[in-house]
């Protein structure tokens, strides 16, 4: 495992800042512009995920969706306040010359609102400030932010305020990304979505992260045979990566429980931005990985789930990322042979003859196999 260190201690190549007039310059190979929905109120973790947005996410060519919710049964004085608040934002974004628009809804669900505007508006990624609750106040309280990252038809970006605010919104570029790298659908498209919308070839360092059981110290088939399938995720998620330009891609290997490995190697390892993909459904029990790591995660969460949708470069909704994935795996599922044939390929043709004619004597005679 790499040594832990921190963005005050990283190599000259990794330190490099921008600063805002470098970001056109920085963010000119990323031509497609993206639509992002910001939920904005006058707490201090919106304001946080704001100014850390704007330094480390937001592109000049993006346009912003400034979203804020109120309470249908709310005052006329409170809905007033929330005018002021989308005027706020929207200042905020004429002063960096971005280009933003605004959303008010009147809903007693704020989760669902949000996710409403996010699927009835062509958004590719949708910001929230997050108050970090943890289980117990989580579980009474509530969270508009976990709430929405589950049901959002895009990905939802959790931002948690740090407990420290001296230096805590310099700017990170060039961030260092973390990716969950195994074989399931939901954490493929979270590669493909980042690779889309989110990872700058010039900016980012990416780091593939893989978790694998505990070694026994002994050899067996078993921990071979996993080692060889994490490899062969690796290399099938840099494959991807290198065509699409990205040379900075490192990969950390670690054991223990999924959720809280992960969760240990980017607090190790100075992540700038965690992104995770969404299982589909629910666990009766507990939480999701996805779901663990934002709730968790002192640094920036990108949830993207497997039924999330991607626009289009021509504007329109096509099928997430997932699908095409999902049908690949479909096909190659197909082709394949199974599991059973594949252990004993190294078997000489003639013997496998042997075994399925003998079977098959013994079917028509009522035998027992041997």
């Amino acid at each position: 495992m790499p040594k832990a260190d921190s963005p005050a201690n990283r190599g000259p190549a990794t330190t490099a800042k921008h600063t805002a007039a470098d970001l056109p310059m920085a963010c000119a190979a990323n031509k497609e512009p993206r639509t992002i929905a910001f939920a904005v109120n006058n707490s201090r973790e919106t304001a946080a995920a704001f100014t850390w947005a704007t330094a480390n996410l937001i592109r000049p060519t993006d346009s912003i969706l400034l979203v804020h919710v109120s309470d249908k049964l709310a005052r006329d004085s409170a809905k007033d306040s929330g005018q002021k608040v989308l005027q706020i934002f929207a200042d905020k974004c004429a002063r960096r010359k971005l280009t933003s628009s605004s959303v008010k809804v009147h809903n007693t669900m704020t989760a669902h609102a949000i996710a409403d505007v996010c699927r009835s508006n062509p958004v590719d990624l949708c910001v929230m400030g997050s108050r970090g609750f943890g289980p117990i106040r989580r579980a009474l309280l509530g969270s508009v932010s976990s709430a929405t990252a589950q049901i959002s038809d895009c990905p939802v970006m959790m931002i948690k305020r740090p407990k420290d605010s001296a230096g805590a919104f310099l700017t990170v570029l060039p961030r260092r990304v973390f990716l969950h790298a195994d074989s399931a659908g939901h954490s493929k498209a979270a590669l493909r979505w980042a690779e889309t919308y989110l990872l700058q070839t010039e900016l980012d360092e990416i780091v593939l992260v893989t978790v694998g059981r505990a070694p026994t110290g002994k050899f067996s088939q078993e921990d071979e045979w996993e080692r060889v399938q994490s490899e062969l995720v690796v290399s099938e998620y840099k494959d991807s990566l290198n065509k699409k330009g990205f040379k900075r891609v490192s990969k950390i290997s670690t054991c223990g429980p999924p959720a809280e490995a992960l969760l240990r190697v980017a607090l190790q390892n100075s992540c700038d931005v965690f992104v995770v993909g969404l299982a589909p459904g629910r666990p009766i029990f507990g939480e999701s990985l996805a779901m663990h790591i934002a709730h968790n995660a002192p640094f920036p969460v990108l949830v993207v789930g497997t039924d999330r949708r991607c626009r289009s470069p021509r504007g329109g909704r096509t099928p997430s990322a997932a699908a095409s994935v999902a049908a690949a795996a479909a096909e190659a599922a197909l082709a394949a042979p199974p599991m059973s044939m594949r252990r004993v390929s190294s078997v000489d043709p003639t013997e496998i003859r042997h075994i399925h004619q003998r079977a098959s004597e013994v079917n028509m005679l009522g035998e027992d196999p041997p």
